[in-house]
């Protein structure tokens, strides 16, 4: 309850710094567009249905045009996801902005219950308090993850899906769980489809080679390669581009974002020298700005001490590693490397701004600490899985 409650404290906290220093952002927008939406029961029910129910694929339809006024929400999946969650909150908050944020507190709190206990049961003799901490009480997570954005249902989606997947490899499946792992993976590819593939190939890999024991890393590497392989070359069929293509695309949406600051000022040429080129910046971007001489608002502030104290914390936990002269493996270590690895890098190239890169970077640097976090336990074994 107590954890809980800072998860709440933190979303209205989140809450009150986007209406008064952004007039609302990105939250403000899917709760005002939903309340949109909301009048129009009564109203106008045909065109109701067609604005909730409609695929959002492709260009806005003509007759959505005049109600939305800016496009970008509806050519945003995960966005408008975002806007229906909301519209089906206010049919129970009485339209109040902070009822919300105790569904989305509370979504963040299972997320991180449910990958804790997926942790807990596939690892053995860890220190339960340093996971609980780690994914409970660390600032900049609980704070990014407990607001109004996609970083809570993220969260709860990935937890659902650890939870379904930990519970069958030692139990064996049931309807539910299959319905809990087939609901939280769409709803997580359609919220984020790019944190679907990096999480799904690894995790898929893990689950077809349970019961190998012979040159399981080298194994579990190329499974994992060779998947993310065919949904690279997926994307190129179904986009007509290749995947560095697609990437400086998707930079061009960050930097011609108004009003923020870039650490990217044009997209990079879609060619692999250019992207392993750019590979130490974009690694130090995530983990080292802003810089002291960057900050000049409060917040600022506080992300750069974030970034030392987490720095800090990742050179302790290795520093004990090495002074226990061994590092136990397990075979979830693995896979939330390959997870956490390719997550860091696809947003130190893609995201260019100041205002995201912080929030957007809160899961993956999380799941790097747990992954180290695993090697230091009260005792060197760990279980097979």
């Amino acid at each position: 309850m107590f954890i809980f409650l800072i998860k709440v404290v933190a979303g209205i906290v989140y809450g009150v710094i986007n209406f008064y220093d952004y007039g609302g952002g990105d939250t403000g927008h899917y709760f005002g567009t939903a309340f949109k939406l909301y009048n129009l029961i009564g109203q106008d029910n045909s065109f109701f249905v067609q604005l909730v129910f409609t695929p959002n694929i492709g260009p806005i339809p003509p007759a959505f045009e005049e109600f939305y006024g800016q496009q970008l929400l509806w050519t945003n999946e995960g966005s408008y996801l975002m806007v229906r969650i909301h519209l089906i909150l206010h049919f129970f908050s009485l339209h109040y902005y902070y009822i919300h944020t105790l569904f989305f507190a509370f979504a963040s709190y299972i997320g991180c219950l449910a990958i804790y206990k997926f942790i807990a049961a596939q690892t053995a003799y860890i220190d339960k308090n340093y996971v609980i901490l780690i994914l409970n009480l660390y600032p900049s997570f609980v704070y990014w993850t407990s607001g109004m954005h996609k970083e809570s249902i993220e969260l709860l989606w990935i937890g659902g899906i650890l939870y379904s997947l930990g519970k069958s490899y030692h139990n064996g499946w049931s309807s539910i769980k299959i319905i809990l792992l087939c609901c939280c993976s769409l709803l997580l590819a359609y919220l984020r489809i790019y944190v679907f593939i990096i999480f799904f190939m690894p995790i898929f890999s893990w689950l077809l080679l349970r019961n190998t024991e012979k040159k399981y890393f080298l194994k579990f590497m190329s499974l994992s390669i060779l998947l993310y392989s065919i949904a690279i070359f997926t994307i190129y069929v179904l986009y007509n581009k290749s995947p560095l293509e697609y990437l400086s695309l998707w930079q061009s949406q960050f930097i011609n974002e108004p009003g923020v600051t870039h650490l990217l000022s044009q997209p990079l040429a879609p060619t692999l020298a250019a992207y392993i080129q750019y590979l130490p910046t974009a690694l130090y971007n995530l983990f080292f700005h802003p810089t002291w001489s960057e900050c000049h608002k409060l917040i600022r502030y506080i992300q750069f001490f974030d970034n030392w104290l987490y720095i800090f914390l990742l050179l302790l936990i290795c520093c004990k590693i090495v002074m226990q002269q061994a590092i136990p493996y397990c075979r979830i270590q693995l896979m939330l490397l390959i997870i956490a690895i390719s997550y860091i890098i696809l947003l130190g190239y893609v995201v260019s701004t100041y205002a995201l890169i912080c929030r957007y970077k809160a899961i993956p640097l999380m799941l790097l600490l747990l992954l180290i976090l695993l090697s230091y336990r009260v005792e060197n074994r760990c279980t097979k899985n």
